[in-house]
This record gives structure tokens, sequence and C-alpha cells, in this order.
């Protein structure tokens, strides 16, 4: 009886109904012909829920408990974890039937008594940390940009700060601190995923979970802009071709289900129009960036230039990386131009839906549930859809006109905060004239 409360608890969440707060502490997916279990938690912590003055401190605490955990269980099959603006997720996979072990991951993340870290291993951990939102905010070029972005269109919101925290902040942090943090109790979700039985259920029922009430669920907004602002340019010592981005502040009120279909339908006709220019996914700049499972407060496009041609000796250039630059964004413009002007047609919307359905969705037999690879994705769609409520079911009802709605509000004209950077001029390079 009790698991198939559980069971319909999940269903609720994962449909945004509202549910009596004790159903939310576990979420539970049985997949049949599951191939491994994963399992993790989800603490109600992330960037924008620290100070400024500690900003990145989520990062810090969930690194810690990953470490931890990996130390008492090695030799899972995958361990990771991610950090969000509301939240920090940690997670591990083990053999389809390896119960004992799932539960002992778990006990682990949630012990905090059990933490014997020396102050050096503390302060490894801020070091690595801190490190990771430096090359965020100013190594990357796809993050630096968004960096860049909501510093702009977020000033006076938690959403001006850098994605992945403040590096300095990080490094003030101390040994101290953390420790008092990691026993400091936070509103936490446990959820399991692949081959379930009684045992593990009524194990995971036992696990020392505080009922502490979850903060509403309230999605980050930038104020709203009055006028364009004039597009930004900056030099970059590690780039040889310009990068060139737009970011979009989601307005009030959007109908974020209809955006969600329009983001896959704008990903795809990306692809269509354009090939990648180099290592745009290694710069961290993929063409159109906005996740409903992440609730993410900007909607981000970038876009490479041309690779440069080495000049023949005493051959000119026809084209700076200025001149680069403004080419690629008026292929950007062009790009969002498309958006705003075609509505989306039936096929675009029935291949956009089913594809968010299949990530999003959780059928009683998948093909996926046969490779272990696939299960710290589906873990972390299971917790974020339950913590963001994001409702799959609205999926049915978003139409071609409601898409395009919403694509033509986000993207209005004006609204967008254009930054490129550039690499120094060269007299060895140059590019073709366009």
């Amino acid at each position: 009886m009790r698991s198939l409360i559980a069971t319909v608890a999940i269903a609720a969440l994962l449909c945004g109904s509202s549910v009596a707060q004790t159903q939310q502490l576990f979420v539970l997916q049985h997949v049949e012909g599951a191939n491994a279990l994963a399992v993790g938690v989800l603490w109600a912590h992330g960037y924008a829920d620290d100070e400024a003055s500690d900003c990145g401190l989520a990062r810090v605490l969930a690194t810690r408990r990953l470490d931890r955990a990996r130390r008492a269980v090695p030799s899972c099959l995958a361990t990771g974890m991610h950090v969000g603006s509301d939240y920090g997720l940690v997670f591990g996979v083990v053999g389809r039937d390896d119960r004992e072990r799932a539960l002992q991951f778990l006990n682990t993340l949630l012990d905090e008594t059990t933490d014997a870290s020396t102050d050096d291993e503390l302060a490894l951990t801020i070091a690595r940390v801190a490190l990771h939102a430096d090359d965020a905010e100013f190594l990357y070029p796809g993050s630096l940009l968004a960096s860049r972005a909501r510093k702009e269109v977020g000033a006076g919101t938690a959403i001006e700060r850098p994605a992945a925290g403040i590096a300095a902040a990080i490094a003030k942090l101390t040994p101290a601190r953390v420790r008092a943090e990691l026993r400091r109790p936070a509103p936490m979700r446990v959820a399991c995923l692949g081959n379930l039985d009684e045992k593990l259920r009524a194990g995971v029922h036992k696990l020392p979970v505080p009922h502490l009430e979850h903060p509403a669920f309230a999605p980050l907004l930038c104020n709203e802009r009055t006028a364009a602002a004039p597009v930004s340019t900056q030099l970059h010592d590690r780039i040889d071709s310009p990068y060139v981005a737009a970011a979009f502040a989601l307005p009030h009120g959007l109908d974020r289900a209809s955006l969600a279909v329009g983001v896959e339908i704008a990903t795809a006709r990306a692809f269509r129009r354009w090939r990648y220019r180099g290592f745009e996914q290694q710069a961290r700049a993929p063409f159109v960036a906005w996740s409903w499972l992440h609730q993410d407060p900007l909607l981000h496009f970038c876009r490479r230039g041309e690779n440069p041609r080495q000049l023949l000796p005493g051959e000119r250039s026809q084209a700076n990386a200025d001149d680069e630059a403004g080419a690629t964004a008026a292929e950007l413009q062009a790009y969002l131009q498309d958006l705003r002007t075609n509505k989306p047609s039936q096929q675009e919307l029935q291949l956009a839906r089913a594809s968010l359905q299949r990530r999003l969705g959780f059928a009683e037999s998948s093909p996926w549930a046969k490779e272990p690879a696939t299960y710290p994705g589906r873990l972390q769609v299971l917790l974020l859809a339950t913590h963001h409520r994001v409702a799959v079911a609205r999926l049915d009802t978003v139409s071609a006109d409601s898409v395009h709605a919403a694509l033509k509000q986000v993207l209005a004209q004006g609204r967008g905060s254009w930054h490129s950077l550039v690499p120094a001029n060269s007299t060895s390079y140059g590019y073709r004239q366009r």
C-alpha cells in the first residue's frame, strides 16, 4: 500500500499537482527491464540562495558530499553532481540488484556526522570550486558571454551573479565555515530510479530525511528593460575567431511549456542553418541554451565566426576580426528574425513535442532502461522535474500559435543583451569579406 501511495505521489508531482509535503520527500520510479539502479539527493540550496559574499558555497557543499559518498561506496558505475540556482544534487549509479550499496550511498550523503575531512581536504575542495568558477567566468567563451549578459540584464537581482559562483568569494571560505554549513539542515528530496523492490522502498523510507518545508518554487526573473543596450565587445586572448551572443531574459507570465517546445524548434532550425565552426562545444557555446528542467532565467544564443586563414607573404587581409564579428552578428540577427517571423509548422511542433516528452517522461518500459550510461541523466530529470514543478502533461496542450507567441514575447526587439568576444587582429591571419 505504501509503494502505491508513493507511485501516485510521483505521478502527481511530474504533472505539476500540489501534494502533501511528506509525499515530496521520496521520488521513486520503477523502470521495467532496468539494468541499473540510480539514487540521488537534491538539496534546496543553490547559487542564488548563497549570499553575494559566499556565492558558490552551494557547489562546495555538493562537492564535499559527493567526495564523501565516493569514498564510502567505491566502484559505482557512475557518480556525479549538478548545482543550479536553487538546488544542489548528488547521484550515484550501481548494478540493478545492488540494493545495499545504493542505500549505503544515500545514507552517506545524508549523514553529515560521518564527514572526517581534514582542513587540508576542505581547503583543496574550496580551491577546486573557486577554479571552476573562475574558468566559467573568464576562460570559456560561451559561459563568459553568458556571465556578461547576466550582469547586464539581471542588475539588482541574484541573476547578475555568474552562473557558477564568484571565484573570489569562494576562495575566502574557511574549512570551519564549510563544516558548519554541511551540518545546517536543508530541505531535500531523495530519488531512486531503476529496479525497485519492496525492500529497497522500505529502506529508502527509513532514511534520516529531515521533514523541512520546501520553499515555494518561484522562477528567477530579471527586471524588464526599457531600451536596448549597445553591443559590448571584449578582447579574448584564447580564441582565434569571434564569438557573438544574444541573451534574452524571460518575461513575467511566460508560458514556459510553449517556450520549451519553441527552444526545441529553435535548436533544430539552428542545426539546419549552421554547422559548427571550430570547438564551439568545448567552448561551452551551444547555438541555443535554455532548459525548462533547470528553469534558466535567460534564453541564450551563441555563434562563432569563421576560421581565419593564414595570409601569404605580402597578402592583405580582406577583413579583420571586428569585421568578422559584425558578419557573425548579422548571421545571428537573421536567425532570430526567422524565429520571430516564421510560425512553427505542424511537423516541427510534433517533432519538438515528442522529443521533450521522451526526455522528460517515464514510461513503464523504455529503450534506455538497458543502458546504465543513461541513468545519471534520467535521475536528474526525475529530481528536477519534481523540484521545479515541470508539468510534462502541459506539452499536450501546446499549439503552434502558443509556441510562436512565446518566442515572439521573449525575442521581442529591444529585449536582447548582445555581447561579443574578438581575438586581437593579426598581420599573419585574416578573414574573407562577407
